[in-house]
């Protein structure tokens, strides 16, 4: 069974996301509807007051073939489009996201599995398979088909005319970026960050290095339950895990061959990060999207910004989503490192900062959303802000050409310390008991 497990956290997140799963289940459907028409007047007898012919359904049917094969050929091409463009002026790491797009899938679903029902319908309706209470059938599923299509197709359009602008794909990252931190923020750490204290333990080491993709966590438990001990995590979703690396470490000794591949089948092991439950990675990559714009070739610093105050609302929506968060009952069997406050907050500034700080427009947003952050995040994240405040201060004052600038950005960055400082003064207030 923890094998099994394994198996679907290694392929099934793969599978799932792929563009053509959803098409294909819409084709069988439609198969399954012309086959159900074509053996319905076994059980049910048409009406007799209600006569549908021959050749009104195969005009339907052929019409909605024509038309739906066009619809998807250029659904298809500018798709193809709008991701190039996307990935090409936002960031390569953004394309899981905006593929993951559910109207798209929607829409290419809705128009290749009409094609199919109607040519499989055509096919029946053609050879005589459908008979009296199947083209009645066959008759009412092809006008629903044909209204459902219509309205996918009206909504798509105004979709796919999005699809490919940089302020979609920020939208969709920053959407991932702000589910996968409230998740952080809701459970910051269920347990210490090095290996378990006194006892005995056992280090689990990958049997080929790369990126820890993703954690089964209720099969890692499984495997506790039936050692009898407790697991630490060593290497969380997004480190590098190479041979000397220990994925976690297991509170018993001796154990055997089968044990420790089925804890190795826990983790998933690839050559590249992935977004999901990885805020470091989201967050970074809401950052490569600024940096992007920053370059000679595009030289967009209004997207830099927009970015940025993305990045706060980011912040403020994973803060409120976290407090709706049911904290994971745990029983300490499965223990996780915490998260990294330098690490989360480098990610979504570090590159900004020394990108745009010859821009004193880029480099003062920098400050004044991390003057935000340093209200919304909890009180450990406070120290890795004001390094980043400062990092960014000696970015820009090294760049910029005139003192008035590197004022500008100065008084940002003291009211970025200033703020933390009255965080921290109302932390300990608040931690005082009252006289």
């Amino acid at each position: 069974m923890i094998r099994l497990k394994a198996l679907i956290l290694r392929y099934g997140s793969k599978f799932v996301s792929r563009l053509w799963i959803r098409p294909a289940i819409y084709c069988v459907s439609a198969i399954a509807i012309v086959v159900i028409a074509a053996t319905i007047d076994r059980y049910l007898p048409s009406p007799a007051n209600i006569y549908v012919g021959a050749g009104l359904i195969e005009g339907l049917l052929g019409i909605m073939a024509s038309s739906m094969l066009v619809v998807v050929t250029f659904s298809v091409s500018v798709l193809i489009a709008g991701y190039i463009n996307a990935t090409g002026t936002a960031s390569p790491r953004a394309f899981d996201m905006v593929i993951a797009d559910s109207p798209t899938k929607q829409a290419l679903s809705s128009f290749v599995g009409a094609f199919i029902f109607s040519v499989i319908g055509y096919v029946g309706i053609g050879t005589g398979l459908i008979e009296k209470s199947g083209r009645l059938l066959l008759m009412v599923m092809t006008i629903g088909i044909f209204l459902w299509v219509v309205g996918t197709l009206v909504y798509w359009i105004d979709h796919v005319a999005r699809i490919g602008q940089v302020r979609n794909t920020i939208g969709k990252v920053a959407r991932r970026a702000q589910r996968e931190l409230a998740a952080v923020l809701a459970k910051p750490a269920t347990g210490p960050s090095g290996q378990p204290a006194g006892g005995a333990s056992c280090p689990v080491y990958p049997n080929r290095a790369g990126v820890v993709q993703d954690i089964s966590l209720s099969s890692l438990a499984a495997c506790a339950e039936a050692i009898g001990a407790p697991i630490h995590v060593a290497a969380p979703c997004g480190a590098v895990a190479g041979p000397a690396d220990p994925l976690c470490h297991v509170g018993a000794e001796g154990l055997t061959a089968d044990q420790i591949a089925a804890i190795r089948s826990c983790f998933l092991i690839g050559r590249m990060g992935r977004p999901r439950g990885n805020a470091v990675l989201s967050l970074r990559t809401l950052s490569e999207i600024a940096s992007r714009s920053l370059s000679p070739g595009i030289n967009d610093p209004g997207t830099a910004i927009d970015v940025l105050n993305t990045l706060t609302a980011v912040f403020d929506g994973a803060a409120r989503k976290a407090g709706r968060i049911e904290p994971a009952k745990s029983n300490g069997i499965v223990t996780l490192p915490p998260p990294d406050p330098q690490d989360l907050i480098g990610a979504a500034f570090e590159a900004v900062g020394r990108d745009g700080a010859a821009l004193v427009e880029v480099a003062t947003a920098l400050q004044e959303t991390l003057r935000v952050a340093a209200d919304i995040l909890p009180a450990r994240y406070r120290e890795a802000i004001e390094l980043q405040s400062a990092r960014a201060l000696d970015h820009a004052c090294a760049r910029l050409a005139f003192d008035w600038e590197r004022e500008r950005v100065k008084a940002a960055a003291q009211a970025v310390g200033g703020r933390c400082a009255e965080s921290r003064n109302r932390a300990v207030m608040q931690s005082q008991p009252a006289p």
